[in-house]
Order: C-alpha cells, then structure tokens, then sequence
C-alpha cells in the first residue's frame, strides 16, 4: 500500500497535466471562436454545447449516475467549445 506523501505526490502530477492540458483546450478554444468571428459564424452553438456535454456526461459515467460530484459536472462544463 502507498504511503499519504506517495499519493498526494501523484495527485500533484496529474493535476499538472490537467492544467497544461486545460491552457492547451483554452488557446484552441479561442482559435476556433476568432475563426467564427472571421468566417461570420455564430461564436455560441447551442447543438455542438448539447453534444458536448452528453459526451462528456457519457464518458465520465454522469449519464449512468456513477459521477455525481460537482467535479465531474465542472469537467462538462469545461469540454465546451
């Protein structure tokens, strides 16, 4: 069994990457909506939104009430582009 320290240690680094990873999503986020801008598209789509969030919702166990924490509701919201 792994120790406290060895534990919190690996927490540290997957948080790491889940921040590199959400800077990475953001800056291509707002790739694609200067994109819209430009090409006159609507920035928001309701439907691609909708998509994302029962993706997300399937692929974090939401959908089947397996992840019903505040975190796994944030991690949808986040997924939106």
């Amino acid at each position: 069994m792994k120790n406290l320290l060895e534990l919190r240690d690996e927490i540290d680094v997957i948080d790491k990457q889940i921040v590199a990873l959400y800077q990475q999503r953001m800056q291509i986020a707002a790739e694609v909506a200067e994109y819209k801008i430009e090409t006159g598209k609507k920035v928001f789509d309701k439907d691609r939104e909708m998509e994302k969030l029962a993706a997300t919702a399937r692929s974090t166990g939401t959908e089947s009430g397996s992840c019903s924490s505040r975190s796994c509701r944030s991690a949808e919201s986040a997924s939106i582009s």
